[in-house]
């Protein structure tokens, strides 16, 4: 998710594959920048006024859901938390 789309996602794991996390075991990604949008069985949601109660760590600006899936993975949008932060000076 380094460059913001849903679909830079990686999270499933193969059998030996080291290098991939189970989406079940992550509950937080911290990244540069993040786009709401869908991309296969993934979705970014930006929290907003409606939903913001519902993250589990301060300063999360997005979560990621997975179809089939209870599990979310709160995300923290560094450019878009800068932005935030200089917005309630």
């Amino acid at each position: 998710m380094a460059s913001g789309t849903a679909k830079d996602l990686d999270f499933e794991l193969e059998e030996g594959d080291s290098q991939r996390k189970y989406f079940d075991l992550l509950d937080l990604a911290v990244v540069w920048s993040a786009a709401a949008g869908a991309s296969g069985q993934y979705e970014v949601t930006p929290y907003d006024g409606a939903n913001w109660q519902r993250r589990s760590f301060y300063g999360a600006t997005h979560f990621i859901t997975r179809a089939g899936s209870e599990h979310r993975v709160d995300v923290i949008s560094i450019s878009d938390l800068v932005r935030i932060l200089d917005s309630d000076e």
